[in-house]
């Protein structure tokens, strides 16, 4: 599972031809999928760990938008990048929710010996 997680996550990044919708998709998917494991590493509470993490990757998709491109200037404002992100965080929660019941199998094997 962790391969296939990691083919997921690192070949989109090798190719060199990204269009914006794909990195947009991809920092959505790395953001959320990164604090969700930690806050559940932190807090043992998965649903907690989904809605931040999911949050969190919308929220910084949001931001970049509004603040970076819109209110700066130092991008072109799009909503349809907003959506993208929004995207790939919830498919970086679908992963968050692999990696927590992997954790809960381990803990389960860990308890029985």
């Amino acid at each position: 599972m962790r391969k296939l997680l990691f083919i997921l996550i690192f070949i989109p990044l090798c190719s060199f031809s990204q269009d914006d919708r794909t990195k947009h998709m991809i920092a959505g998917n790395v953001i959320s999928l990164g604090v969700g494991a930690i806050t559940y590493e932190l807090t043992d509470k998965p649903f907690l760990s989904l809605a931040v993490g999911f949050s969190s990757g919308v929220l910084v998709g949001v931001l970049k938008e509004v603040v970076w491109d819109r209110a700066m200037q130092k991008g072109t404002y799009n909503k349809t990048d907003m959506m993208d992100t929004a995207w790939g965080s919830t498919i970086g929660t679908l992963m968050v929710t692999v990696y927590i019941d992997i954790n809960r199998k381990k803990r389960e094997t860990i308890k029985d010996f």
